[in-house]
């Protein structure tokens, strides 16, 4: 874990170009990106439609790789996904077959967390969203699902305030 003084993310030079062979164009999506986030700074990304925003996200989730350049999480080179480090995307992706109990233990089940006190957090967590009860249906029967309970649902597949949850 990071420090205050030290980085937690550092994007040294990231530099994105986009090849379409079939029409031979090379689309520059990022060029020369260099930042740095220290633990508990908030960082927000702003700009117009086709800017690289987006791009720049992927490549720090691990879903891309830049052309130039590098991303380091905790002076480590980021080389794909991880379950150290999500996602929540503009739109709630849950998975539909699954059940809502599912859909929350997706995450933690991913870092490979079990047992009674994960258990504890998502029932606590379906209390939350009032799904009390229809904790078995699939995310697809209990539809329509209001968009702030998905939006919870899938902050509890990849949330890391599962580590540090207590029960009030």
């Amino acid at each position: 874990m990071a420090s205050i003084g030290e980085s937690l993310i550092q994007v040294k030079g990231v530099r994105k170009v986009f090849q379409d062979p079939k029409k031979g164009v090379e689309t520059l999506a990022l060029d020369g990106i260099t930042l740095e986030i220290r633990p508990s700074e908030f960082l927000l990304l702003l700009g117009p439609s086709g800017c690289g925003k987006t791009t720049l996200l992927n490549i720090l989730a691990g879903f891309d790789y830049p052309t130039d350049g590098e991303v380091l999480l905790h002076g480590r080179p980021v080389q794909g996904t991880s379950p150290d480090r999500g996602v929540i995307f503009q739109s709630p992706n849950l998975f539909p077959w699954l059940s809502v109990w599912n859909n929350i233990l997706y995450g933690p089940k991913a870092r490979g967390e079990s047992g009674e006190e994960v258990r504890a957090r998502a029932e606590w967590l379906i209390q939350l969203v009032g799904l009390k009860g229809f904790e078995h249906n699939t995310v697809r029967s209990s539809s329509p699902c209001p968009f702030s309970v998905r939006r919870v649902l899938e902050e509890g597949q990849i949330s890391p305030f599962f580590k540090d949850w207590r029960p009030s």
